[in-house]
């Protein structure tokens, strides 16, 4: 897993709020045949890192000339503020380089 957390935000008056995982998005700079596959993981522990998953199956992007790869399928739906959420990749390709990967939340009303 990757060591590296993301705390869930505050809505923009700096509430604790609840959002709803809308889409992960994972982009790739340099395609090629190789997988990269990952989980996106969260917790709400204040200790030690408990994850669940956030995505109902690995997210992978593989074979040459693809960029992107997206799911709205989720195994968890909501986070709130304060959550952290962490990469876990199962497969990384050694040709794969320059990663972004987007979680697009939407602010529950």
């Amino acid at each position: 897993a990757d060591p590296y957390q993301i705390p869930v935000p505050l809505d923009s008056q700096g509430n604790t709020v609840a959002w709803t995982v809308n889409r992960v998005i994972a982009r790739v700079v340099t395609p090629s045949s190789g997988t990269t596959s990952f989980q996106v993981e969260s917790s709400s522990a204040s200790g030690a890192f408990s994850g669940s998953n956030v995505l109902n199956s690995a997210l992978s992007i593989s074979g040459s000339g693809t960029y992107e790869a997206s799911t709205t399928s989720f195994a968890q739906t909501t986070l709130n503020s304060g959550d952290k959420v962490r990469i876990n990749f199962s497969a990384v390709s050694a040709v794969h380089a320059g990663f972004v990967i987007m979680l697009e939340l939407g602010l529950v009303t």
